[in-house]
């Protein structure tokens, strides 16, 4: 298991060094809309570039992801981790929101060129199971703004499917108070230290 302390301490240097920003790792990213390049969660040196300096501590040879949209954390993420050799992402189905996976695509195949998987469905059907539980997963990403049963939820599955020593890294962990309160419940529930950084949003990280 790596040693979070250490970690911590690294990004944490890192970030406050402000030596990289979202519009440097997202240049050549597509968006929905370009103005968002002008937000301030966009150059925010405390978002987007934490991925990025993650990508340099953690090492996983599977991802995956239970947020898939855009893909621009994971890319970011891939830009400093090249050890990863297959990439799962997952989008819930929405039937009253559209979602293509074409810029999320684009965006991620600029920093990962290897296995590349993408599916979209219903979390609590068995073909989400089926499909997820043929690996066991190094480090799974998520970035939700749900309630607390539907965070808990995503935890629960995560950590059914989290290889030893695999991590779960899961943002607005300090920002949203159901994402908050389900993170710590789980953490409590599994035994386990709720590890949290200090990013815009904060991020938490659980290690098996």
């Amino acid at each position: 298991m790596p040693n979070f302390d250490i970690i911590q301490k690294e990004i944490k240097e890192l970030l406050r060094k402000k030596l990289v920003n979202g519009k440097i790792l997202l240049q050549d990213c597509k968006l929905i809309d370009e103005n968002s390049r002008r937000s301030p969660s966009y150059s925010d040196p405390l978002y987007v570039p934490f991925y990025y300096h993650l990508g340099k501590f953690i090492k996983p040879k599977s991802v995956l992801s239970l947020s898939f949209n855009l893909g621009l954390l994971e890319k970011c993420f891939f830009m400093s981790c090249l050890e990863t050799e297959y990439f799962l992402a997952f989008h819930q189905t929405d039937k009253n929101v559209y979602f293509s996976n074409r810029m999320g695509f684009y965006n991620i195949r600029q920093s990962y060129k290897k296995d590349f998987d993408f599916f979209t469905g219903n979390m609590k059907n068995d073909d989400f199971h089926d499909r997820i539980g043929k690996r066991k997963w190094d480090a799974i990403f998520i970035n939700e703004e749900k309630n607390y049963d539907y965070i808990l939820y995503m935890l629960e599955v995560s950590w059914e499917y989290l290889s030893d020593d695999g991590c779960i890294i899961i943002d607005n962990a300090l920002d949203l108070k159901p994402v908050k309160q389900a993170y710590l419940a789980f953490a409590d529930s599994v035994g386990v230290k709720p590890n949290f950084f200090e990013t815009r949003y904060g991020t938490g990280i659980l290690f098996k």
